[in-house]
């Protein structure tokens, strides 16, 4: 892997290392600290000798020089890690011209007997050096050249006269100087500590954004009724571009489907998409504890609703007329009569077997068709039409409309008595109808049982007739 990685070739647009730190800010930075240093020289031009001035001088630029080191030193794994910004930067220029003021101050100017201005000097000092351990955290070098600024001068003076009343506190600015390093030294692992875990999370953020942008569901992140992000699948469920998303509700992009919508429960919404298609999508939305966000996962289901509704039909539907077979019917009936009143109405071809018998059953299965056809036209959607089986059929209507349903059953009859045209010849098919009414939560059983008896006593009486039983009372609800 070394070798592979040393002959990659050299970035052309790469910058050399002794140009990697310049900026605008940096280049004003070196060359706002040359001038106040230069200024300073002058300043104590006529209190040294040209030899010490020039020394000055160069030390100057070279105190610039290291300056642009910093922007260097100023890296962990490659990444900055100023803690202030931009002032940590002018602050460690800031640092740099103090740091060589102090140090001459004390050099060549000055006054060793005056221990009241000396003792505020260092006070001062002190406490720009304190504030330094945490600001320049981030810089070492910075760091470094102002702490062996701040403490040479004051040393130089103690150890260079004898007489001099700090002689008797080296050994304090030592102390000092070790009590510096070591609270900049915790300073700098709890500034690092910080950016490392900085970088992780960041990294965690950048792998979190790569898996929703990436991810096959499409997602809607919402703060109350809007919307304030969405991923490129959701855009491509709803044929609409990411920008234009944003901003909008639940319901201005689901239509009505929306208020269907519980946190914590799927639910299946039907879209019309802006190019005119329709789709059903599976919506489920989870929110965490005390957030106010809501987070919505949106898949494409059409396939699988089609062909869960065609295996719905395959089980509650009658293959010949594809009315509700018996199944499907007595668990309507059911969730019928846990609402409200109902009206049962039990319909039998008359002399169905004759037809059979003299037609085929090709004859008999279209005479059915048709007869299903004309209970459809005439229930409509005052209630459903159900075919149990043979030649029976079943009516559940639950509408106000209907009334005791008699109105409804003599309709029936009265339509049973046109004939059913098959192959051009006209066959009779009247009806007999059973009808019986039952109250809220009836008895199912009960009140099929006398529509059937109803049903029956009207073919006694010479069928193509309606009879109708007493009504049945409801029970208790159930538990």
């Amino acid at each position: 892997m070394d070798q592979q990685q040393a002959a990659l070739p050299r970035d052309p647009t790469a910058r050399s290392p002794l140009l990697a730190g310049l900026t605008p800010y940096s280049v004003l930075g070196d060359l706002g600290t040359l001038a106040v240093l230069v200024f300073l020289g002058l300043a104590v031009y006529g209190e040294v000798s040209r030899e010490r001035w020039a020394i000055w001088t160069l030390a100057s630029v070279a105190v610039v020089a290291v300056r642009h080191t910093v922007s260097r030193a100023n890296q962990v794994d490659g990444a900055a890690i100023d803690p202030r910004g931009r002032s940590a930067l002018v602050f460690a220029g800031l640092s740099f011209a103090l740091g060589a003021w102090v140090s001459a101050f004390w050099i060549f100017v000055a006054p060793r007997d005056d221990a009241v201005l000396l003792g505020v000097v260092l006070v001062a000092t002190v406490v720009w050096w304190t504030t330094a351990a945490t600001i320049l955290a981030a810089l070492p070098l910075s760091f470094l050249s102002l702490s062996a600024s701040l403490w040479v001068g004051p040393t130089w003076v103690g150890l260079s006269d004898e007489a001099s009343a700090w002689n008797g506190r080296v050994w304090m600015l030592g102390l000092l100087l070790v009590a510096m390093g070591a609270i900049y030294v915790d300073r700098r692992r709890s500034l690092l500590r910080l950016v490392r875990t900085g970088a992780e999370l960041d990294a965690r953020a950048a792998e979190l954004a790569l898996a929703f942008e990436t991810m096959s569901d499409g997602v809607l992140v919402t703060t109350g009724p809007h919307i304030v992000r969405t991923n490129r699948a959701a855009a491509a469920l709803l044929r609409r571009p990411v920008e234009e998303i944003r901003g909008e509700t639940l319901a201005s992009l689901l239509g009505a489907g929306a208020a269907a919508l519980e946190v914590g429960a799927p639910a299946h919404v039907e879209v019309l998409r802006r190019d005119g298609s329709e789709r059903v999508l599976e919506v489920e939305g989870r929110t965490g504890p005390g957030s106010e966000i809501t987070v919505w996962v949106c898949r494409d289901v059409t396939d699988q609703a089609a062909k869960e509704a065609e295996i719905r039909d395959l089980i509650e539907r009658d293959d010949l007329t594809g009315l509700v077979n018996r199944r499907a019917m007595l668990d309507g009936l059911d969730r019928s009569l846990g609402q409200g009143p109902v009206v049962v109405l039990v319909v039998d071809v008359d002399d169905f077997k004759g037809v059979n018998d003299a037609h085929g059953h090709r004859v008999g299965d279209e005479v059915l068709e048709a007869v299903a056809r004309r209970l459809v036209d005439l229930v409509g959607s005052h209630g459903t039409v159900a075919r149990p089986g043979g030649d029976e059929f079943v009516v559940v209507a639950t509408a106000p409309e209907v009334g005791d349903g008699t109105t409804l059953a003599e309709a029936i009859v009265v339509a049973g008595r046109s004939p059913v045209v098959v192959d051009g010849h006209p066959l009779a098919a009247t009806l007999s109808v059973g009808v019986a009414q039952g109250a809220r939560y009836a008895d199912r059983p009960t009140l099929l049982h006398r529509a059937d008896l109803a049903m029956y006593q009207a073919k006694r009486d010479g069928r193509d007739a309606w009879r109708s039983s007493r009504p049945l009372a409801g029970g208790p609800p159930p538990r």
